[in-house]
Formats: C-alpha cells, structure tokens, sequence
C-alpha cells in the first residue's frame, strides 16, 4: 500500500504502471517495505504491515549523521528491526543522486538475503525516477536526468581512452502510455521486460548501455564507426506479441580528442 505523508506536495499521479515497476524492482532486492526521505521529513512509504510510531520517533534527526556516511550506488547498513510476527529485517539505506538536498530512502530487508548490487542499483535508478517530480516541485526545477547521464558520460568517457573513438546509438521509441493504461501492470511489465532484453541482445560485453524512462535507450560501441553502428542496429526488431513498437534510430560519433563532458548533458538534456 502507498501512504502519503502530510508533507507531500507534488500533484504527480502515479498510474498502476509506475507503481507497478516500481514494485517489481523492490522485489528484486527483496524488499517488503521501503520509506522515502527527504531530510529529516519522511514523504512516502510503500508498506503491506504497521509500523510502531516509535520506529518513525527514532528515525527522526539522524539525516544528518547519514548524509556523511552515504554514497550513491551504496547500500549503507543502519540497524535493524523486526515485526509482529518475530522477522527481522536489516535497514539499508540508499542515497538517491539528487544534488539540490539529501533524499535518500530507507529499504527492509530480510537479513541474510541482499541482492547483487546491479539489482540495487536498477532499484535505485528507478526510485530516483519515481520521487523527482515531487523533489523538484520543492525546488522549482527543471526535470532532469543529470546524475544518471553524466555517469553515463564518465563511463563512455573512460571507453574513449582506450579506443579513441566509438559510435552513440539512440533507440527513441514511441509514446506507450496509452497502451499501458489499457493493458495494465502485468501486461506493461512483459512489454518493458521484452524491451530491455532486446537492447541487452545486442549489447556486446565491452558495449554501455543505459536507459531513461521508458522512451529512450542508449548504447555506446568503443571503437566504432557509424557505418558499422547503424548497419548493426538499423534492422532491429523489438518482439512483442502484444504491441507493434516503432522507433526512431539515430547514431552519433564520438572521439577521445574531442569529446566534451558539459556538452554531452546539454545533448541529453535535449533528448529528455
């Protein structure tokens, strides 16, 4: 169940969809439960069970304490606790890459049972995602991809020294929301599942792929020209038994000598 604190203010509506995926990737790392934080105000909690007001008491004045001891894309273990019924649960907390304030949430999970880190790290993307509307409706900025993209850069980037130069490939897919509506959760699931597998067959293993959303994904190929890109990726068909899913395919060149890290954002920032 979604319970919204008396401190949220964003008018965002999430559908069955968001919250759905959502869900999905808090199963992936064996997550029952999780609450969202900005500072010391709670905003959010996905919970199935009650948790004690003193619990909530506890909580409250350590942000401080944690936003020195956080990494982004590092679980950080903060205690313990256990329900009802005598389970345990180990607390993680995960710092969310939102540079204007600390936001950052709070993750139960069953003790002896942490995921792989690449499965925190989608959990993470993915929360971002779902709580920056209502981060930037506090702020009044802009929707942004930032943190994520320049990752992206830094990684391509470092590709770049090895090979000199290699081919960006943009896969921008058409608009879904509506189809999702009518399908619902499950159906939208199978949909975005069979999308990603798609994008990841083709990924070789020196390749970078990465993902926005559910419109625009990206792989960067070190060492490639555009002709080899695009004659590689030009016929590519994403399978779905439920949706014909048209794209538009673009590819660009990037080279070691003249690649710039700010205008790499300013051209994803245009995308988004």
């Amino acid at each position: 169940m979604v319970w919204y604190s008396e401190d949220w203010t964003s008018k965002v509506a999430y559908s069955d969809y968001q919250i759905g995926r959502w869900k999905k990737s808090a199963r992936d790392i064996q997550a029952p439960m999780a609450l969202f934080y900005l500072n010391d105000s709670l905003l959010l909690q996905f919970r199935d069970r009650e948790i004690a007001p003193s619990f909530f008491e506890k909580m409250k004045g350590k942000s401080d304490k944690w936003k020195e001891m956080a990494r982004e894309d590092r679980p950080l273990k903060i205690g313990t606790w256990t329900d009802t019924k005598g389970v345990s649960y180990v607390l993680i907390l995960l710092r969310l890459p939102y540079q204007e304030d600390f936001a950052y949430c709070i993750v139960f999970c069953p003790e002896g049972k942490l995921a792989a880190r690449s499965k925190w790290i989608e959990f993470l993307q993915l929360t971002y995602q779902f709580l920056l509307p209502e981060l930037l409706s506090r702020h009044n900025r802009i929707f942004s991809y930032r943190p994520y993209v320049q990752k992206f850069g830094n990684l391509s980037k470092t590709k770049l020294e090895s090979h000199g130069h290699g081919s960006l490939v943009l896969f921008q897919l058409q608009d879904l929301t509506a189809y999702f509506r009518a399908m619902g959760v499950i159906k939208s699931q199978e949909i975005m599942r069979e999308i990603h597998e798609t994008i990841q067959s083709v990924t070789k293993a020196d390749e970078i792929s990465f993902s926005a959303g559910i419109r625009c994904f990206c792989i960067f190929c070190p060492g490639v020209n555009p002709e080899e890109a695009t004659k590689r990726m030009e016929g590519l068909y994403f399978p779905s038994s439920r949706v014909i899913i048209d794209y538009k395919l673009k590819v660009y060149e990037l080279k070691r000598d003249s690649f710039d890290s700010e205008a790499f954002l300013s051209f994803f920032s245009e995308i988004f």
